[in-house]
């Protein structure tokens, strides 16, 4: 886990944001997977089978967020945007 915490915040000092969607319940891919979106300054997310349509959404603010940054995603003001800034902003889930 240190190489990959070292690379994650490599990325994070570097503005490059590492998003993570998590299919299931390991909580040892949870743990690693969380400090990756936390060093990186990205954000991590559960899913189940059931989530394709949230999971669509999802990726529609990444790549608002990726295209226009934190106020691009403010300004849209859609649930999965206001979703989105929290996990950015270190809130819920994080």
């Amino acid at each position: 886990m240190d190489e990959l915490s070292d690379r994650a915040g490599r990325l994070g000092l570097s503005g490059v944001p590492v998003f993570v969607f998590q299919e299931g319940h390991d909580p040892v891919a949870e743990r690693a997977f969380r400090e990756i979106a936390r060093l990186s300054k990205g954000a991590w997310f559960r899913f189940d089978s059931r989530s394709a349509a949230e999971l669509g959404r999802l990726l529609s603010a990444v790549a608002v967020y990726a295209t226009g940054g934190l106020k691009a995603l403010s300004d849209r003001n859609r649930p999965e945007d206001r979703r989105m800034l929290e996990h950015l902003r270190g809130g819920k889930d994080r």
